[in-house]
């Protein structure tokens, strides 16, 4: 079933902007299967909500492009109001709209979508929430895009977290769901959305249990620049983000990351990942934030706020990832409830395109069962 995209109010007011709007793609279950949980999910750097919805396009062998042709919008607005499905860049009859909707579910039911962690998690009974970051994918991009900051993605993420849970709550989310009174939240992130979850958990404790996938505190310390090395307070370095962050990005405040580091093929489209992953990835690639990028790297970048978190954790990583030795990557949440840590073999930063994803996939559901759900 294809998404319904919301756009929610951001919940700011930022300096010399208007209204801001943020993108979120919502999965749900199969009709009449009663939804366990939310999987509110943020995606790594450079990378947009699409990261969540892997489809290969037609040339790789998947359905991907012609299935995503079309997308039903519900937009964020009062329960009275019309729901109506569009069509980019075409505004379309209702009747061919309605026909459109059922050819665009019909193509994703024909393609592969075992590289689509939305699709795959809300077969197995969850709602999907997959998220696009102020400045990002289909949400509102700032003027100023050094506003961007890791202080401020929280706070929005507060707002737009808080009123889909409320509307999920009270059934005006989406058509097919009728009112979830008892719904928990389940945070993910994948990179520096990891870090984007943990920030938002320790701030404000939204959900019951987190899943942090390719990421650790460890940070980058090898593309470290020369402002950050050396300091041995993680706090001490974010204060000076913002000039950092203009330095070793030329000044841009979205720039598009064209060249791969050394390594990187390894990392995201090795041979051992999958061809067809590896062209879905396109659709999901995007600018990078450079203030969280730059807080990501650091060494120790959030520790202070890991160690704080007290629900389940759910750790998933590569054994051909980027966050240093794996079994050092638990010590971070001295907190923690319950720490589960998985290694996938032979594969890299970029999960779901290896053939380990569907035994990420089945763990992590296991996981939510018995050490969040239970």
């Amino acid at each position: 079933m294809a998404p319904v995209t919301l756009r929610f109010d951001a919940g700011v007011a930022l300096a010399g902007e208007g209204a801001l709007q943020i993108a979120v793609d919502l999965f749900a279950p199969p009709a009449g299967v009663t939804p366990r949980a939310l999987l509110w999910c943020l995606p790594g750097g450079n990378m947009n909500r699409r990261y969540y919805d892997l489809m290969p396009p037609a040339e790789s062998g998947g359905a991907g492009d012609e299935g995503r042709g079309l997308r039903r919008s519900y937009r964020n607005a009062p329960a009275d109001s019309t729901r109506e499905v569009t069509r980019a860049p075409a505004v379309v009859g209702a009747a061919q709209a309605a026909t459109s909707a059922l050819a665009a579910d019909s193509a994703h039911i024909e393609s592969d979508t075992s590289f689509s962690f939305a699709r795959t998690m809300a077969s197995h009974g969850y709602v999907v929430a997959a998220v696009d970051y102020l400045g990002l994918g289909d949400s509102s991009r700032p003027t100023d895009g050094w506003q961007c900051t890791p202080d401020t993605l929280t706070a929005i993420n507060r707002h737009v977290h808080e009123t889909l849970m409320a509307r999920l709550r009270d059934g005006t989310a989406h058509p097919q769901l009728r009112g979830l009174p008892g719904l928990v939240s389940i945070g993910v992130g994948h990179s520096m959305g990891a870090m984007m979850t943990i920030l938002q958990q320790a701030a404000h404790a939204p959900h019951a249990g987190i899943v942090l996938l390719g990421f650790s505190t460890r940070g980058l310390p090898e593309y470290l620049p020369p402002q950050l090395q050396g300091l041995t307070d993680p706090l001490a370095a974010r204060p000076l983000l913002l000039d950092v962050a203009k330095s070793m990005y030329g000044g841009q405040a979205y720039p598009v990351i064209h060249a791969a580091r050394a390594g990187n093929r390894e990392l995201f489209g090795s041979t051992r990942a999958d061809p067809r992953g590896v062209a879905a990835l396109k659709a999901a690639t995007d600018c990078l934030l450079p203030i969280p990028a730059s807080l990501s790297m650091v060494p120790g970048n959030v520790a202070p706020e890991a160690a704080s978190i007290a629900v389940p954790v759910f750790l998933g990583v590569g054994g051909r990832d980027m966050v240093g030795p794996v079994h050092q990557v638990p010590t971070a949440f001295t907190g923690a409830s319950d720490i589960t840590l998985l290694v996938l073999p032979e594969t890299g930063h970029s999960h779901f395109l290896f053939a380990t994803r569907g035994t990420l996939f089945r763990r992590l559901t296991q996981w939510a069962a018995s050490a969040v759900l239970r």
